[in-house]
């Protein structure tokens, strides 16, 4: 599951997604720098603590779940494939709705008791009840 150069910057701002092989503006969606593929919500493990770049991992991490840090800020839950990291990450404008909403559906089943306690930071993981905010987020209803 390690691929190192799939999530590289190339000179024209763009990178390949290790996951879904698509090629990914560095610049888009209102961010200055892209840390997940719009299109299937992977990202790599690069960073030890955020913004970094140490990690010796550098495994996909796969979106699990989706949540609100303090202040109602949508986010997805990482977890790395190679060593089981969780992190978190800011939904960018030009992520693709229907793959955030198919993250979140799956979340549902997830047994959130294996995960940690993201709540320390701000985080809650969403779950069912949440659906009407996530609805008005994504799409306006």
């Amino acid at each position: 599951m390690k691929n190192t150069s799939s999530f590289s910057n190339n000179s024209d701002n763009q990178f390949r997604c290790a996951n879904c092989n698509q090629i990914v503006s560095s610049e888009g969606g209102n961010t200055s720098h892209r840390n997940h593929c719009p299109f299937c919500g992977y990202s790599l493990h690069v960073d030890e603590t955020k913004g970094d770049r140490k990690s010796d991992c550098n495994s996909k991490m796969k979106p699990i779940a989706l949540a609100f840090k303090s202040g109602g800020e949508l986010c997805f839950v990482h977890k790395c494939l190679g060593c089981g990291k969780i992190n978190y990450n800011r939904i960018a404008a030009d992520d693709s709705s229907d793959m955030i909403k198919k993250v979140f559906d799956s979340s549902l089943t997830l047994n959130k008791d294996n995960l940690p306690s993201l709540e320390i930071n701000g985080i809650k993981i969403l779950d069912k009840e949440d659906s009407i905010e996530l609805s008005k987020q994504l799409y306006g209803i």
